[in-house]
């Protein structure tokens, strides 16, 4: 997250992130209690946003 542009949207990029994490930790726990397997997509705009996040060399192509 340090390529982010700025702090305050470093910020808000952080605490997204552990919000993410909080609530993929209460789906699992959910998921477990029921005995059933949690199945995702991937997103490919979420996905190029964390590339260029964390790669800020790489390029996206539209």
């Amino acid at each position: 997250m340090s390529n982010a542009p700025d702090g305050d949207l470093r910020t808000a990029f952080e605490e997204h992130l552990e919000q993410t994490r909080t609530h993929a930790d209460r789906i699992q726990q959910i998921c477990d209690q029921l005995k059933n397997r949690p199945e995702g997509k991937k997103c490919a705009g979420i996905e190029g946003i964390v590339m260029v996040l964390f790669h800020p060399s790489l390029t996206i192509s539209a």
